[in-house]
């Protein structure tokens, strides 16, 4: 299905793994290479302290955050690549980060498969914020403050879904998230 990132949530902890196919790792490395199977993220960090798991990792992990509170945000980079990072909760300390490369020769086609990659990011976002965890979906115009992150989510899946616009942002909301599609996206 060339799904690069799988993001879940409700373990109470972070983990991240390598690429896996069948089963089996990829490339034992922390590259983000997109030839191989998805990256793995649970981001449950939120979740009670006492729930926390702290049995040794997989083979297939690459970090692992067991009883330490925290976010994720994911930062949408340009058309052909997103970074991930993992903060401390408390200390804003990144514990964890990785950035995801896509290689595309046909720039329409790029920027089609980028704006559809943004919505969806957006809707798994939103999916994984209500489970128990919470991931900070920002655009690389720069780092937005949490409830700006979410305002700024919210508008985005109400011009997916169609959703009336009054009480969940504004065109220009999303536009200025997403960028602008005529000029080239940053």
């Amino acid at each position: 299905y060339r799904v690069d990132l799988y993001l879940a949530s409700h373990v109470h902890a972070y983990e991240r793994t390598f690429r896996t196919v069948n089963g089996s790792v990829c490339k034992a490395d922390e590259t983000a290479d997109s030839s191989c199977g998805p990256v793995n993220i649970v981001n449950g960090d939120s979740g009670e302290p006492s729930l926390q798991y702290e049995d040794m990792p997989a083979r297939f992990t690459v970090k692992r955050h067991p009883g330490q509170p925290g976010y994720g945000e994911l930062i949408v980079l340009n058309a052909t690549a997103i970074e991930y990072r993992q903060l401390d909760a408390t200390t804003g300390a990144v514990n964890d980060q990785f950035i995801m490369l896509k290689a595309s020769s046909d720039d329409a086609e790029l920027q089609e498969n980028f704006l559809e990659a943004v919505g969806w990011l957006a809707f798994a976002t939103a999916l994984v914020t209500f489970t128990c965890g919470f991931v900070k979906w920002v655009h690389a115009d720069g780092l937005k403050r949490r409830d700006e992150a979410l305002r700024h989510l919210r508008t985005e899946i109400a011009v997916l879904s169609g959703m009336p616009l009054k009480v969940t942002g504004s065109p220009v909301e999303a536009q200025h998230l997403v960028g602008d599609a005529s000029s080239g996206l940053h």
